[in-house]
């Protein structure tokens, strides 16, 4: 069961007073119903009204924290992801190379996807057309995407301080490679008509890392040799 029970106060707002306690108790309660439902039933035989009765709200109230039901499950990932990307960002071991901390990282999210393969699979289908939609979420999934790169980037860039890596690249424009490929490898999983084994995906995902970070790493100096008359 995807866990979002650790919404961050940046998607569901500070810390105020009671009426706003009381909308954000109420929007987790309806994430919370809807990722029960998706589960339950699939994305595509779940009903808003059904949402709005398992939550104990009006379908009225429900729209006013969710435009449409696609939005309701970009809602419901958007607050699972976070609470997986604190916590993959928080358990990095202190010792190892900037590829194993980065496969730390995306381990954590496969796991994450593992726990419920065909509500992950639902997003997959949908979120091409989350991208498209000019929703009210859209900012919110941009600085969740980028607050993502920038802590990759920021393993890049110790990598780099620490001599593992070379000086001369932008980390964030390397972190944006590697999540590409990360991209790729879960929809790879998750989008592919045939069932795929999660383990060979990682492998395949580790060793295209592991390219990545060779040609980063600092280059060997060439010792000349004096051409022969």
């Amino acid at each position: 069961m995807f866990d979002i029970g650790h919404d961050r106060k940046s998607d569901l707002g500070g810390a105020g007073g009671r009426r706003e306690r009381h909308k954000r108790d109420k929007r987790l309660r309806i994430l919370r119903s809807a990722r029960d439902l998706f589960s339950e039933k699939g994305f595509a035989r779940t009903t808003i009204r059904e949402v709005a009765t398992r939550a104990d709200v009006g379908t009225g109230t429900l729209f006013s924290y969710a435009r449409d039901k696609r939005d309701l499950l970009h809602q419901v990932f958007r607050a699972h992801i976070g609470g997986v990307q604190q916590t993959a960002f928080e358990t990095i071991p202190d010792t190892g190379t900037v590829q194993e901390k980065l496969m730390h990282v995306f381990r954590a999210f496969f796991a994450s996807y593992a726990e419920n393969v065909p509500l992950a699979r639902d997003f997959m289908r949908e979120r091409f057309h989350m991208i498209l939609d000019d929703s009210d979420g859209q900012p919110a999934s941009a600085a969740q995407t980028l607050a993502f790169l920038q802590a990759l980037a920021a393993l890049l860039e110790a990598a780099q301080q620490a001599g593992e890596l070379r000086d001369d690249f932008p980390p964030l424009l390397a972190a944006s490679s590697i999540f590409a490929v990360y991209l790729l490898a879960v929809d790879t999983w998750l989008g592919s008509p045939l069932p795929m084994d999660r383990q060979m995906v990682e492998g395949l995902l580790a060793d295209t890392i592991a390219l990545h970070i060779d040609g980063l790493r600092p280059r060997a100096r060439k010792v000349g040799t004096k051409s022969r008359q």
